[in-house]
């Protein structure tokens, strides 16, 4: 349904020209098999992605997305194949930032999936959580460096750490998104809660 909505939202805001028949209808089948409120739901959630990441990332983006067939709508496919196994700098095995945000961006809020997105970047966030409490508890030793550049806000939501994130996965290279997803997530939130430079140096 997600990807039906970006389907008509990359035609009329990219300048693409027209949108081919075969897609138009099976965008509109999407839409219109997911019913009138859950279509304007998924049309209100592109138009905001849209105005926070900018509509030339979002046409960049999706251009790539629509020319190498990944969304479903475009395929015809009924559901996306299971992603092969990549070559990554750090050469890990198990889940990268693409799959995390893929379980991140359904459609159903309630879903598995999701619930899986919000567990997995918590106990990410806590991790460095843990690390911000023990930093503050040795402050006055002047011999023990800071053991995290991170610092997220305490009272940081699931739902406010896996936005920024994606904010970022939006406009990362492929590269970066193939990356471990603990260590996406590390960079995602680092760009955006780096601790005080005075912090992170020794007294």
């Amino acid at each position: 349904m997600i990807d039906a909505a970006l389907v008509f939202a990359y035609y009329e805001k990219c300048n693409a020209g027209q949108i081919p028949a075969d897609l138009k209808k099976r965008a509109e089948e999407n839409l219109k098999f997911a019913g009138p409120s859950a279509a304007a739901w998924s049309k209100g959630d592109v138009v905001s992605m849209i105005k926070k990441i900018g509509v030339k990332s979002f046409c960049n983006e999706y251009r790539h997305e629509l020319t190498t067939g990944q969304n479903i709508v475009v395929t015809g496919a009924d559901q996306r194949p299971e992603p092969r196994p990549e070559p990554s700098p750090t050469g890990h095995r198990g889940q990268t930032g693409n799959d995390w945000a893929a379980d991140c961006r359904v459609t159903d809020k309630e879903s598995a999936r999701y619930v899986s997105c919000l567990r997995y970047a918590r106990g990410v966030a806590d991790g460095f959580i843990i690390a911000q409490m023990f930093d503050e508890n040795v402050a006055k030793d002047r011999s023990i460096a800071p053991t995290s550049i991170i610092c997220i806000p305490l009272l940081a939501t699931s739902s406010e750490l896996v936005e920024v994130a994606l904010l970022y996965w939006n406009t990362a290279d492929s590269e970066t998104r193939n990356l471990r997803a603990s260590q996406f997530l590390t960079e995602a939130w680092l760009k955006k809660w780096r601790c005080p430079k005075e912090r992170t140096s020794k007294q």
